[in-house]
Protein backbone atom coordinates (compact mmCIF):
# COMPACT_ATOMS: atom_id res chain seq x y z
CA UNK A 1 0.00 0.00 0.00
CA UNK A 2 2.50 2.57 -1.18
CA UNK A 3 0.75 4.42 -3.95
CA UNK A 4 -1.65 7.28 -3.49
CA UNK A 5 -4.38 5.29 -5.21
CA UNK A 6 -3.86 2.40 -2.78
CA UNK A 7 -4.22 4.76 0.18
CA UNK A 8 -7.32 6.35 -1.31
CA UNK A 9 -8.86 2.93 -1.86
CA UNK A 10 -8.12 1.92 1.74
CA UNK A 11 -9.64 5.17 3.03
CA UNK A 12 -12.75 4.64 0.90
CA UNK A 13 -13.27 1.23 2.51
CA UNK A 14 -12.40 2.31 6.06
CA UNK A 15 -15.03 2.59 8.75
CA UNK A 16 -12.71 3.78 11.50
CA UNK A 17 -9.64 5.97 11.09
CA UNK A 18 -6.96 6.73 13.66
CA UNK A 19 -5.56 10.23 13.22
CA UNK A 20 -2.22 10.98 14.92
CA UNK A 21 -1.40 14.66 15.25
CA UNK A 22 2.02 15.84 16.37
CA UNK A 23 3.08 18.95 18.22
CA UNK A 24 4.47 20.53 15.06
CA UNK A 25 0.94 20.66 13.59
CA UNK A 26 -0.74 22.13 16.68
CA UNK A 27 1.81 24.61 17.98
CA UNK A 28 4.01 27.46 16.87
CA UNK A 29 6.80 29.37 18.63
CA UNK A 30 4.26 30.98 20.96
CA UNK A 31 2.68 27.68 21.99
CA UNK A 32 -0.70 26.24 21.05
CA UNK A 33 -2.06 27.61 17.76
CA UNK A 34 -5.87 27.86 17.95
CA UNK A 35 -6.14 28.30 14.17
CA UNK A 36 -4.35 25.00 13.61
CA UNK A 37 -6.64 23.25 16.09
CA UNK A 38 -9.69 24.76 14.36
CA UNK A 39 -8.47 23.62 10.93
CA UNK A 40 -7.90 20.11 12.26
CA UNK A 41 -11.36 20.05 13.86
CA UNK A 42 -12.93 21.14 10.56
CA UNK A 43 -11.13 18.38 8.67
CA UNK A 44 -12.08 15.74 11.23
CA UNK A 45 -15.70 16.94 11.24
CA UNK A 46 -15.80 16.54 7.46
CA UNK A 47 -14.57 12.95 7.78
CA UNK A 48 -17.11 12.28 10.53
CA UNK A 49 -19.88 13.70 8.34
CA UNK A 50 -18.90 11.11 5.71
CA UNK A 51 -19.72 8.41 8.24
CA UNK A 52 -16.25 7.57 9.53
CA UNK A 53 -15.58 6.74 13.15
CA UNK A 54 -12.52 8.71 14.22
CA UNK A 55 -9.95 8.20 16.92
CA UNK A 56 -7.77 11.24 17.58
CA UNK A 57 -4.32 10.65 19.06
CA UNK A 58 -2.78 13.99 19.89
CA UNK A 59 0.57 15.25 21.02
CA UNK A 60 1.05 18.88 21.93
CA UNK A 61 0.51 19.10 25.69
CA UNK A 62 4.17 19.77 26.49
CA UNK A 63 4.50 22.43 23.78
CA UNK A 64 1.20 24.04 24.77
CA UNK A 65 2.22 24.17 28.42
CA UNK A 66 5.66 25.52 27.71
CA UNK A 67 4.21 28.22 25.46
CA UNK A 68 1.77 29.25 28.17
CA UNK A 69 4.52 29.34 30.79
CA UNK A 70 6.68 31.46 28.48
CA UNK A 71 3.80 33.91 28.08
CA UNK A 72 3.86 34.44 31.84
CA UNK A 73 7.61 34.64 32.22
CA UNK A 74 10.55 33.53 30.11
CA UNK A 75 12.27 32.44 33.30
CA UNK A 76 9.27 30.31 34.32
CA UNK A 77 9.36 28.22 31.14
CA UNK A 78 10.96 24.89 32.00
CA UNK A 79 13.84 23.35 30.16
CA UNK A 80 12.44 20.48 28.16
CA UNK A 81 15.69 18.56 28.41
CA UNK A 82 14.84 17.36 31.91
CA UNK A 83 11.95 15.15 32.96
CA UNK A 84 10.52 17.46 35.67
CA UNK A 85 10.39 20.32 33.16
CA UNK A 86 8.54 18.21 30.59
CA UNK A 87 6.15 16.93 33.27
CA UNK A 88 5.37 20.46 34.45
CA UNK A 89 4.76 21.69 30.92
CA UNK A 90 2.61 18.65 30.14
CA UNK A 91 0.49 19.10 33.27
CA UNK A 92 -0.25 22.70 32.36
CA UNK A 93 -0.62 22.09 28.64
CA UNK A 94 -2.94 19.09 28.77
CA UNK A 95 -5.93 21.05 30.06
CA UNK A 96 -5.21 23.92 27.67
CA UNK A 97 -5.03 21.51 24.73
CA UNK A 98 -8.27 19.74 25.69
CA UNK A 99 -10.01 23.09 26.17
CA UNK A 100 -8.89 24.17 22.70
CA UNK A 101 -10.18 20.92 21.18
CA UNK A 102 -13.47 21.33 23.06
CA UNK A 103 -13.91 24.86 21.70
CA UNK A 104 -12.97 23.81 18.16
CA UNK A 105 -15.33 20.85 18.01
CA UNK A 106 -18.20 22.83 19.56
CA UNK A 107 -18.22 25.36 16.70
Amino acid sequence: MNSVSDRREAMAKAKRVVVKVGSAILTNDAGLDPRAVNRLADQLAALHDRGLDLVLVSSGAVSAGRGFMRSLSREAAPELSDLPGRQAASAIGQSRLMHEYDEAFAR
